[in-house]
């Protein structure tokens, strides 16, 4: 029981920091496009 959620807790922070890292992506390529204008 325990070690299956586990697994999927790492799976949710797997697709969390996913999420982040497209997120983070964006915003740093609209601020680098604001700066370039």
């Amino acid at each position: 029981m325990y070690t299956s959620l586990l697994i999927s807790d790492k799976e949710i922070a797997g697709y969390l920091y996913i999420i982040l890292n497209l997120y983070n992506g964006h915003l740093q390529d609209s601020y680098l496009e604001y700066n370039s204008k």
